[in-house]
């Protein structure tokens, strides 16, 4: 008996410090040594790793990405999700750095514990990032086209929104900076009904779910009841025909980009006239002359796409704003991905400036909804040495003054995965 005791002890001794260590070795269980990877990039460390209450560091290439205590949905590993194509800024000035360039970069991996002590020794992993599809360039470049297979049907969330920026004289609206003045998302789905002989295609677009209207900063569900949009359209996105159901309701639909008629190389330009606002809840659309250009291929969304650079300017009227009823300058851009062989738009994002002059009376009652909204109380208006203040009434009324103001408009259609 005595023995076995013994023999126990020693055993205990000795399988200790393998169990303790074992508990604290740290390993990177994706992505493996020299793998290839593009767009985000999951970095998993078995939760087995890191004690209770611990947590994990990741750098690349000796820049410091993160320090947290994200799970996986089934608890199995610590997640790092970095993203090679995020745009990223440096915490101390603010500054844009450089983007993840394609090529080899190391991953640095180190686990601490709840008080924050080192638990092991740090490991790396090497990888090759590759998100550029140069390669798929043809000699004679390439041919952009929509799908035109009958029964293709896609969704893509749409979402616009005007943010105020800043409002000239303004000291009492920090508040109601930042937010959606206006706005309206919803879900469309856009699918193929049938091929047209002449090359063109018929295509249905519903709305799926709800409709959200975004007034002074708060998301409101429209009222309206939707119904099917269909439009002929050939396999540059030109519509050339246009339907709605019989049904009772206001039809929702989206536009998206023209494709150029001419195949294409890294670096072309082409000059289009294109739609660049729509109003999900009217339909009214805004064209404009865009220049265009093709700026490289590269991976988004799970597809080799084209990544196309949009600029416009010129003097419009928003087809989405109740609140600025006349025409202002503006100027933007376009930022589109078309997956070239799904033939279909992953992403389109609008993105632009306009510093008009707007009668005082209306941008009092702006002020007032968003800061009623963001504090509960009534604002004050905004002043300027001479203005006439309003809060009733026509806006811009003759002699009446101006304020000048900044706005971002921004318009996105993605693909859902």
């Amino acid at each position: 008996m005595k023995g076995r005791l013994a023999w126990a002890l020693i055993l205990s001794f000795v399988f200790i410090p393998i169990l303790a260590s074992a508990q604290s070795e740290l390993r990177i269980a994706r992505p493996v040594d020299g793998a290839t990877v593009r767009e985000t990039v999951n970095v998993l460390v078995p939760a087995a790793s890191v004690p209770d209450g611990g947590f994990i560091s990741c750098l690349v290439d000796g820049s410091f990405k993160c320090a947290d205590a994200i799970k996986s949905e089934d608890g199995r590993y610590f997640v790092y999700r970095w993203s090679t194509k995020a745009i990223e800024y440096s915490p101390e000035t603010g500054v844009e750095l450089p983007r993840t360039k394609d090529g080899k970069h190391v991953i640095t991996v180190q686990v601490y514990d709840s008080e924050g002590k080192k638990v092991g020794s740090e490991q790396q992993v090497s990888v090759f990032v590759k998100n550029s599809a140069a390669a798929d360039m043809p000699a004679e470049g390439l041919k952009l086209r929509y799908s035109s297979k009958t029964g293709a049907s896609d969704d893509y969330k749409c979402r616009y929104q005007i943010d105020l920026k800043s409002i000239e004289g303004a000291t009492n609206i920090t508040g109601a900076l930042g937010q959606a003045v206006e706005g309206a998302e919803a879900t469309i789905r856009r699918s193929v009904e049938d091929e047209m002989p002449d090359d063109t295609l018929l295509v249905r677009q519903k709305i799926t779910g709800a409709l959200v209207s975004y007034m002074a900063g708060q998301p409101v569900v429209n009222p309206i009841t939707p119904k099917a949009f269909y439009g002929v359209e050939d396999t540059l996105g030109r519509m050339t025909y246009v339907m709605t159901s019989s049904s009772p309701g206001v039809p929702v639909s989206i536009d998206l980009p023209n494709l150029p008629s001419q195949r294409v190389k890294i670096g072309d330009a082409w000059g289009l006239t294109d739609r660049v606002f729509r109003d999900l809840v009217t339909g009214e659309s805004v064209a404009l002359t865009t220049g265009n250009v093709l700026e490289g291929l590269e991976w988004e969304g799970g597809h080799p796409c084209a990544k196309i650079k949009t600029r416009f300017s010129g003097t419009i009227k928003l087809p989405f704003s109740s609140f600025i009823t006349q025409a202002i300058p503006i100027a933007g851009e376009t930022v589109t991905y078309f997956a070239y062989r799904a033939g279909k738009v992953i992403s389109s994002t609008t993105t632009a400036i306009s510093e008009p002059a707007l009668p005082q009376s209306a941008v009092n009652n702006l002020t007032q909804a968003l800061m009623s909204k963001t504090s509960g109380q009534r604002a004050a208006p905004v002043s300027m040495p001479g203005a006439e203040q309003s809060f009733s009434g026509p806006q811009g009324g003759s002699g009446e003054q101006t304020v000048k103001v900044k706005m971002q408009i921004r318009q996105t259609i993605e693909l859902v995965p």
